[in-house]
């Protein structure tokens, strides 16, 4: 015989993007009452009772504490473990929120619970998606997207007539799509953002370019200008070479010619030394005896003569 101990579920939405909901069916579980005992007893009852009423009041931990207590009690309640993903995505706890909305959706026995295990699992995905966007992941976002989907196709297989799961499937739908379009213009401006460095490299090489031939050509030039002075600078040492020889040439011909000039006129000297004067013979015939003065007298008037003759020019 079962028997329900709890009042209807009770079902509440909050805002994820605009109106896009999420649906806390908060479970009660349904007690089994047997000759041997009950498979869920009173106290697991009780404790989600207690734990649904403290998640209504927004008291997580506590509504967390009563739940996870109770399944203690109820290991096997599908219900408990989908109770536990609603504290979870409340807590924004995404990751052990799926482990327990998937748990439930795979175990349950009711189509209900399973296509509510899968219009919030979801739900959840939207908004991890939201935080991947956020964050710039937008690939991952839409890898996000497209779970999400797919998990409110699952629910709206499980309940045709499951309004929101639909909605909540265009909401993720027109998401993907903005994502995608986002993707795309971002592809886009890093296009024309690789074109602009290529082009500003291609220019910045150009002037590279320019600078390297602007510097060979006065690398040229400078050569050009040093060879050019060079030769100058040798014509220069040449001529100077040539004139310093020239010069030596004349200092050394001028100074044989005065080398000439002193012989001869050294010679002329010598023959004017050689010659004496008609006083100096006389002061001397003086000196001399009679006899001996006028033997020399006729030397000096032969010699006289004799040089008349020899100077003669005609």
């Amino acid at each position: 015989m079962k028997r329900n101990i709890s009042s209807s579920p009770t079902v509440m939405k909050g805002s994820i993007i605009r109106d896009i909901s999420l649906k806390f069916f908060l479970l009660s579980i349904i007690i089994i009452f047997l000759s041997a005992g009950s498979l869920f007893p009173a106290s697991a009852y009780r404790l989600n009772e207690n734990g649904n009423q403290a998640f209504e009041k927004k008291k997580f931990d506590e509504s967390l504490k009563n739940y996870i207590d109770a399944q203690v009690e109820a290991p096997n309640s599908t219900e408990l473990t989908f109770n536990i993903g609603n504290v979870y995505t409340r807590q924004k706890k995404y990751d052990q929120a799926l482990q327990n909305y998937q748990k439930s959706a795979n175990e349950s026995k009711e189509q209900s619970l399973i296509s509510k295990s899968f219009y919030n699992i979801g739900v959840v995905q939207f908004r991890e998606a939201q935080q991947m966007e956020s964050t710039g992941k937008l690939q991952d976002a839409l890898k996000k997207l497209e779970e999400c989907m797919e998990s409110n196709r699952q629910a709206m297989r499980k309940n045709s007539g499951d309004e929101d799961a639909k909605y909540n499937f265009e909401q993720a739908k027109r998401k993907w799509k903005e994502i995608l379009n986002k993707i795309k213009e971002q592809e886009k401006q890093q296009q024309q953002q690789n074109q602009q460095q290529q082009q500003e490299k291609q220019q910045q090489q150009k002037q590279n370019n320019q600078s390297q031939d602007e510097n060979k050509d006065k690398e040229k030039q400078e050569k050009q200008q040093e060879a050019q002075q060079s030769q100058e600078k040798q014509k220069e040492e040449k001529e100077r070479k040539a004139q310093e020889q020239k010069d030596s040439e004349k200092k050394e011909e001028k100074g044989e010619q005065q080398s000439a000039a002193q012989q001869e006129q050294q010679q002329q000297q010598q023959q004017k030394t050689g010659e004496m004067s008609k006083e100096d013979v006389e002061r001397i015939l003086n000196l001399l005896p009679e006899q001996n003065a006028e033997d020399y007298q006729k030397l000096f008037r032969s010699n006289s003569r004799a040089s008349y003759e020899k100077n003669k020019d005609w």
